[in-house]
């Protein structure tokens, strides 16, 4: 990954996330996935060929959150699968002892943990109109030039946004961003599922949203296809 902007995050109450760290968390993550597609492969598999798409494009963002969790000691997975945000703050001796009381007896408390901490989310892009595209196939080039993140909550910020796509028929994070400025007028009016569907509710960002991200851009893939995605310079 090449490194955009080495400009750390930086939450409200001071602490500190490298650009090197992350780096170093997300190429964990790819690797494990490319670890993955070889052993299967061997049985004659290729387990993300079968995979639900929607379930790869989270699977990716709970692999980083997990990675970042287990290698930073400022860091925790949130225990509640519906609390915001995924990363806890777990920097300050005060944030340890209550995330541990309220694991014992009150994970409502993690539904919008007060500490703070950062979201993760994932995309593959939007497939272009009148476009074919199979699951699998390397999608840049097949996807709209706005990338789309959908949250569960307008209030979503302090979002490390990930882009992902499938090379060698591997899915891999290619590029990494983070806003720490995002407002409710950033992402969509919620949206309701369908009758009988199985999603949830959520809203998708906004223009502006989109903007922001792109500008705190951290992490890309050191490929010239993904940098002019993005108008960048590929290295020299």
């Amino acid at each position: 990954m090449k490194e955009i902007d080495r400009s750390p995050i930086v939450l409200a109450d001071g602490f500190v996330l490298e650009v090197e760290f992350i780096a170093q968390s997300v190429e964990r993550v790819n690797n494990k996935f490319r670890q993955l597609k070889l052993k299967t492969k061997k049985m004659a598999l290729n387990v993300f060929e079968v995979i639900d798409f929607r379930m790869i494009s989270g699977l990716i963002g709970e692999a980083l959150v997990s990675d970042m969790s287990d290698n930073h000691k400022g860091l925790e997975r949130n225990p509640n699968i519906d609390g915001y945000p995924d990363l806890l703050n777990a920097s300050k001796p005060k944030y340890r002892l209550d995330i541990e009381r309220w694991k014992a007896g009150d994970l409502k408390a993690f539904i919008k943990y007060p500490y703070g901490g950062i979201e993760i989310k994932n995309t593959f892009g939007t497939k272009k109109a009148k476009t074919n595209l199979a699951q699998g196939q390397t999608r840049l080039g097949k996807i709209n030039s706005k990338l789309d993140w959908k949250a569960h909550h307008r209030y979503t910020n302090n979002l490390l946004a990930l882009f992902s796509d499938f090379i060698d028929g591997c899915p891999q994070i290619v590029a990494v961003m983070f806003s720490d400025s995002l407002s409710e007028s950033d992402w969509k009016e919620k949206q309701n599922p369908r009758e009988n569907s199985t999603m949830t509710s959520f809203s998708v960002i906004e223009q502006s949203g989109w903007e922001k991200l792109r500008s705190g851009m951290r992490l890309c893939r050191d490929d010239p296809r993904y940098l002019s995605f993005f108008g960048l310079e590929a290295s020299r």
